[in-house]
């Protein structure tokens, strides 16, 4: 092939991948659709051969994009690979810093680490994004970002994990509920609790389901009123109700301090868990994750103990 391959039309193309479009691509990319479309039109020449079929069900690659994608990966990840080498050449500690985590740990924990973090390295640009666990694992499986934590490890031989940070679920009620009294009841008593339960994909919920199974106690038999997005709602729903719901202790500990919740546990089921630091088993490390990897190793707070 005569023509070189430009590495900016090979970005361009990759988040076009990524984000499904060109019009979200160019979002992404702070870039005009008419600027994005023409970098692809460039690098169709180049490679002699259509990237993208287009319909009104929106945009998918050809055979020809599909073989490039993968190529195109591995000459950005080789560029990125080659530009901290030189900074680490010059001892530069500048670099880029997005972080994919699940609910429990992306409100109530890596914000202060996050803070801490970058007050020892300013130079590094730190983004967060807050989703469930089950789609961290992807945004890191598909290269969407290098690093997530999360509080469920589940098996996929594409990714590497690494427990950084110890937790336990509890069970938070009202400080006026019947139950507000007692620090642990037994396990089946859940069962006569009205719940407000994450959504399927999140670490807490499963991390509850496999804990309800080992100790013979079937999920499905569970008291389940509502089913919510976030833990913030399921705080909101508690604290006006006589129900229930199983979090993570990080999550309440400012509430029970405070005395707005109470926090009870469940004899008989072993809730406790790690949140883990989760990473491409065969990606690039660029300097800014291998140095936040380093920072969360040494500054792992110990879990909280209401």
């Amino acid at each position: 092939m005569a023509a070189m391959l430009n590495i900016y039309h090979l970005n361009t193309f990759c988040t076009i991948v990524a984000e499904g479009s060109f019009s979200r691509a160019a979002e992404a990319l702070h870039l005009t659709q008419p600027t994005v479309s023409a970098q692809i039109q460039a690098l169709e020449r180049a490679v002699g051969a259509r990237l993208f079929e287009r319909s009104a069900q929106g945009i998918a690659l050809t055979q020809a994009g599909r073989l490039l994608h993968g190529y195109a990966l591995q000459l950005l990840e080789l560029s990125a690979r080659a530009m901290q080498a030189m900074e680490q050449l010059q001892g530069l500690e500048r670099g880029e810093l997005t972080i994919a985590a699940s609910v429990v740990p992306g409100h109530y924990l890596l914000p202060r680490l996050l803070a801490t973090f970058k007050s020892e390295c300013p130079a590094i640009e730190v983004r967060l994004k807050v989703s469930n666990s089950r789609d961290v694992r992807a945004a890191v499986r598909e290269n969407h970002v290098e690093l997530g934590i999360l509080g469920e490890r589940a098996r996929d031989e594409k990714l590497t994990y690494t427990p950084v940070v110890e937790d336990e679920l509890v069970l938070a009620v009202r400080p006026g509920h019947p139950l507000a009294g007692g620090r642990v009841i037994p396990a089946a008593a859940i069962l006569g609790i009205p719940l407000v339960v994450r959504e399927v994909g999140s670490g807490t919920r499963a991390t509850l389901e496999r804990a309800l199974q080992r100790a013979g106690i079937p999920p499905d038999r569970l008291d389940v009123r509502l089913e919510v997005g976030s833990v913030e709602a399921a705080k909101q729903v508690v604290r006006a109700t006589d129900w229930g719901t199983v979090v993570s202790v990080w999550s309440v500990v400012d509430e029970v301090q405070a005395g707005t919740l109470a926090a009870v546990r469940l004899a008989g089921l072993d809730l406790s868990r790690h949140f883990y630091l989760v990473w491409r088993q065969h990606g690039y490390l660029s300097v800014a994750s291998e140095r936040f990897i380093a920072f969360v190793r040494a500054h792992q707070p110990a879990r909280p103990g209401i």
